[in-house]
């Protein structure tokens, strides 16, 4: 792609909604937490500032500013909220944005796709993104649970992420949550997945020091009570540290007893 075309698809993929009319410029998108940089030329008359009037959201913040690079103040609005800024200017000069990536355009963000794997879970994104963190979650005895985090590239706004997977045997259910910094929450659809991996088996189920699974797993293990006492994905699970009694190991999303000794 040359560059001449790329530039073009970036104005029209990743820029806020703009407008310009005869003395008028319109910018319509979602705030990022930057103040907005504009180059305000000298008009024809050589005294005058090109812009007149600069109004956010409908209320009027500056009147003829006086400096040639001019930056609107937008730190009290709430970031990743809808933003609507007018600027008046004269009809000889133009402003000129320097910073248009400060605004996104509204509702840019959404899960392009989500695919699962055996071994991976693949997901892509659309649109611009403020410091974004992504939770994976799997449906867990009728809950939802977060079992992997991981931060998202806002450089990279139409990116490709990956993860392990986490499966039981047989039918899994999984989700990605998106957060962004202002805790905007953007969620992904459900989708299934059937594993064709064995059940996932243990022994002994008297321990002394350690438990030992079929295959490296997730696991937790719950003391009588229900409360987590360890989890993580491995083969082996020291238990040494345990006082004698009974306990529960959750593993390929069911339930087991075993007995430390």
């Amino acid at each position: 792609m040359s560059k001449g075309l790329f530039y073009i698809f970036y104005l029209f993929c990743f820029l806020p909604y703009y407008e310009t009319t005869a003395g008028e410029i319109s910018i319509v998108g979602i705030y990022l937490g930057d103040n907005l940089e504009i180059h305000n030329p000298i008009s024809n008359d050589g005294k005058n500032f090109c812009i007149q009037k600069v109004y956010v959201n409908e209320s009027l913040i500056a009147t003829d500013p006086k400096n040639n690079i001019y930056q609107i103040d937008l730190s009290w609005i709430e970031l990743d909220t809808p933003i609507n800024i007018k600027i008046d200017h004269r009809d000889d000069a133009i402003p000129q944005i320097l910073n248009p990536d400060a605004i996104i355009p509204a509702n840019s963000f959404d899960f392009t796709e989500l695919e699962i794997y055996e071994d991976s879970i693949i997901w892509k994104v659309g649109g611009l993104m403020y410091k974004p963190i992504f939770f994976i979650e799997k449906r867990i005895n009728s809950s939802w649970k977060i079992i992997f985090s991981i931060e998202g590239n806002p450089e990279n706004p139409y990116g490709r992420y990956s993860t392990d997977s986490r499966h039981n045997f047989g039918d899994n259910q999984y989700r990605i949550k998106c957060i962004m910094e202002s805790g905007k929450i953007y969620n992904s659809g459900v989708v299934n997945f059937s594993s064709a991996k064995q059940p996932v088996s243990f022994y002994p189920s008297r321990v002394n020091n350690k438990i030992t699974m079929s295959r490296e797993a997730y696991y937790e293990v719950l003391d009588i009570e229900g409360k987590i006492l360890e989890s993580g994905r491995e083969k082996d699970i020291l238990l040494a540290y345990l006082d004698p009694g009974l306990y529960y190991l959750i593993i390929d999303g069911r339930k087991e007893k075993f007995i430390k000794k």
